[in-house]
């Protein structure tokens, strides 16, 4: 268990190490700490709602009070699932390219419903080449990955095959809406212009379901606008981090 009143909570997405947020950790003040939480390993029953609640409840265990929330994607749904069952824990929430349900009927903020049931098929097939596309999507259009991308490192394990198809899962069944809406803890919410994964109309249309969100597109970013625009993310990142409640 951490004790530290400033601590900062960073969860990844789906098929990633919480150490891809290790360069924004960097950068901030010295009066907050980083606890880098990786996606809890799921149990061998099959993906049910308690078992989603299960997930979330050990994610709280392992934080203190007023932490401050920080999910990219797929940790952006269980960020938000954290501040629903535990509203008078945490201080802060901050989503990073997150949607409340990633295959929903509106599809101005979700993926594909086919889309993720291919991701699904592939996981099981071929995993590794699976990870490789996805880091690929993950970046802006203009960038291109290459073996020695500095993405690789955070990628999991093929390993943790059950986990990962755990996961797609999740994203599948989750949705959030309702949740989203209910919050009344101040929400940063930060999304690319070049997402390769989430619709183009996903920011615009998120804007205003959440009454305490300050929601921001920076342009030319991808799904992960924290990692191909460092200095914009921080931009955004820094002034919420540090505004007092």
């Amino acid at each position: 268990m951490i004790n530290n009143t400033h601590t900062v909570a960073f969860l990844p997405g789906w098929g990633f190490s919480a150490s891809i947020w290790h360069a924004v950790a960097k950068k901030m003040p010295v009066a907050f700490t980083p606890y880098f939480c990786e996606l809890p390993k799921p149990p061998l029953s099959p993906y049910t709602p308690d078992t989603l609640i299960a997930l979330v409840e050990e994610l709280n265990d392992n934080l203190p009070e007023n932490t401050t929330l920080v999910g990219w994607s797929l940790g952006g749904l269980l960020a938000t699932l954290l501040c629903k069952h535990f509203p008078e824990k945490y201080k802060k929430l901050i989503l990073v390219a997150s949607t409340p349900t990633f295959t929903g009927n509106d599809h101005h903020i979700s993926v594909q419903h086919q889309v993720v049931k291919q991701f699904q098929r592939e996981a099981r097939n071929n995993l590794e080449k699976l990870l490789q596309k996805f880091m690929h999507l993950v970046l802006p259009q203009t960038e291109k990955t290459s073996p020695k991308h500095p993405l690789h490192m955070h990628l999991l394990s093929t390993s943790r095959q059950e986990n990962l198809l755990f996961y797609l899962e999740l994203l599948i069944q989750t949705d959030l809406h309702r949740c989203l809406s209910g919050l009344t803890l101040p929400t940063l919410q930060i999304y690319g212009s070049e997402d390769n994964i989430l619709p183009r109309t996903c920011a615009a249309r998120l804007t205003g379901i959440h009454a305490q969100a300050t929601t921001h597109l920076i342009h030319g970013a991808g799904h992960a606008p924290f990692f191909s625009h460092l200095p914009e993310f921080l931009h955004h990142f820094l002034p919420f981090l540090e505004r007092p409640l």
